[in-house]
């Protein structure tokens, strides 16, 4: 189907697992307890490669970032998008890392080999050549992206966060303070002065662009202090401009919230699910004000309410029932 098609999809959630299935949400069944109908894509629809993130550009179109290249979905059938060599048409490399929509409906794309957007007036994808001096080792990879608040793209290399301007140049890059083995995960502005990131050795950096100062947070679960494990934080998701939902690696569920200039990070322990894969949050749908459906590396998706602060129900794969998950593996959640 076509883009205005696309635009009337009959899909008001969709969830990646090692699969994709598009998730309809009854929302009047959210506290009965009701089974939650799944429709799940087969490898003979154009399935493609286990996804790890997904967006929706201004057609319509529904945009997946995989291990194995970039798909474009309209609701029937999956493009692919892959890597060419000496192609500089195509994607870097076909390990997707993120995917960002800018305001002109061109498709960012972040890759372990470089950076690159696809234009919709030319139908195809354009690198972005990188200096190879932004990283000692990894040179090229590029782990997330952002368009902060005046719709300026930055994008994370493994020590650093940088500025493009509207001619692709990098007008300023930011190194915050990390260990030898530590590299940035993912990035969000709070507001114009203000970026958080997460990182690989459990910790929430705040930069304060104004004064220049670092100060951090520690994120962590009863297990990974049990264990004396490190977590790994790699979900942010705004919900307000003094609030942000953390989901971590070990580190679970977390909520960074301002209070008199300061912020507060409150940890929720999963008492609902044992399973210590429930500590392994990957994304977060918000469906309302009073549920939100986690994702886990594992553990199936766990309903949460945020206004009492407690998990209260699991959705998981059931082999006897073919409108469940299809695996207990979740990678990316996007609500439409």
């Amino acid at each position: 189907i076509g883009a205005q098609n696309a635009l009337s999809l009959n899909m008001r959630s969709i969830v990646i697992t090692v699969f994709i299935l598009s998730v309809h949400i009854n929302c009047q069944a959210q506290f009965s307890g009701m089974r939650y109908p799944m429709q799940c894509f087969q490898e003979s629809q154009g399935y493609p490669a286990p996804i790890k993130i997904i967006t929706k550009d201004r057609l319509g179109f529904l945009w997946m970032g995989t291990t194995d290249g970039i798909f474009r979905f309209d609701g029937q059938t999956f493009r692919a998008f892959k890597s060419r060599l000496n192609d500089k048409s195509s994607i870097p490399n076909n390990f997707v890392n993120d995917i960002k929509v800018d305001a002109s409906n061109r498709i960012w794309v972040a890759t372990n080999g470089g950076l690159a957007f696809f234009d919709y007036s030319n139908d195809y994808f354009q690198q972005i050549q990188l200096p190879d001096t932004l990283e000692k080792v990894d040179k090229y990879r590029v782990h997330a992206l952002y368009f902060d608040l005046e719709s300026h793209l930055w994008f994370l290399t493994a020590k650093g966060a940088h500025q493009l301007d509207k001619e692709f140049h990098i007008i300023q890059s930011v190194y915050p303070v990390l260990e030898e083995f530590e590299f940035l995960r993912v990035v969000q502005f709070m507001n114009q002065n203000e970026m958080l990131f997460g990182t690989n050795n459990s910790r929430i950096v705040h930069l304060d662009l104004c004064s220049k100062e670092f100060h951090e947070k520690a994120v962590h679960s009863q297990y990974s202090r049990l264990m004396h494990t490190s977590t790994s934080v790699g979900y942010f998701s705004k919900t307000n401009e003094n609030q942000l939902i953390i989901g971590s690696w070990m580190g679970g569920l977390n909520l960074l919230y301002k209070d008199t200039n300061q912020y507060v990070l409150r940890h929720f322990d999963n008492t609902f699910d044992r399973d210590i894969k429930a500590n392994i949050v990957t994304s977060v749908g918000q469906v309302n004000a009073s549920c939100w459906w986690v994702g886990t590396f594992g553990a199936g998706i766990h309903l949460f309410n945020p206004q009492k602060g407690v998990f209260y129900q699991k959705v998981c794969y059931d082999p006897l029932n073919p409108y469940s998950l299809s695996s207990d593996y979740v990678l990316s959640m996007y609500r439409d």
